[in-house]
């Protein structure tokens, strides 16, 4: 049983499964929750959100706000080996301190200087598709840049990519991002899965994962569906 000096948390995926459970004394920091994920993993990164709410290694444990829940979401990123992402026309690399780097051809996205300012830290998970990349900050927000009509224009949907954002996929002509809150956004070319509205009261919340083909997506909610 936790103490008065210890705080109880659930490090739980999006799909629902706990990754770890238990009682962390509350001077430490979140590091420790962070190495309890990743032991489940081995080599992967992973984002801690409470609610909306980003969670770096340096957060107090006795900062957070309990009011939310003890319930700690855990984001799986990409792993290191991947953490260079190629396309057929250009790269895009992660550096250590979140600044993104890339080369190729310039209008695919070779050339991300019209985003550059933003790119410059904590980026913690790069996209891409055959033209654009989309790229999360840690503050859950999105960055993108690209042949525009492949989704390397995000404008449309820029206020819902503003913050919350746990997960991007790709297909080759448009993006879908997962909120944490389970909704989805999507943008790119509309015929081939970058206009979802069809199907938006489906897409509203619950959704855990998204998979994407050459020109479409398909999403699993947390019930199953």
């Amino acid at each position: 049983m936790a103490t008065i000096a210890e705080i109880y948390f659930e490090l739980v995926e999006l799909s629902g499964h706990v990754v770890a459970k238990g009682a962390w004394s509350s001077t430490l920091r979140a590091n420790c929750l962070y190495q309890s994920a990743l032991l489940a993993k081995p080599g992967r990164r992973c984002r801690l959100l409470q609610g909306t709410l980003e969670i770096t290694p340096f957060t107090p444990l006795a900062a957070l706000d309990l009011g939310l829940g003890t319930c700690i979401h855990v984001v799986w990123l990409s792993s290191p080996a991947a953490d260079i992402l190629s396309l057929s026309n250009a790269f895009a690399a992660i550096k250590a301190n979140g600044n993104v780097v890339t080369w190729g051809r310039a209008d695919y996205g070779g050339d991300s200087s019209a985003a550059a300012s933003f790119l410059t830290e904590g980026v913690v998970q790069v996209c891409g598709n055959t033209s654009a990349f989309a790229a999360i900050k840690e503050n859950g927000s999105v960055v993108t840049w690209g042949y525009a009509d492949y989704g390397g224009n995000s404008s449309a949907v820029a206020a819902l990519l503003a913050e919350g954002v746990v997960h991007i996929r790709g297909n080759q002509y448009a993006f879908a991002a997962i909120k944490a809150n389970g909704s989805v956004v999507t943008w790119g070319r509309a015929d081939l899965g970058g206009n979802s509205s069809a199907v938006a009261p489906l897409l509203a919340e619950g959704v855990v994962q998204l998979c994407g083909t050459g020109g479409a997506f398909a999403a699993i909610k947390a019930d199953g569906r």
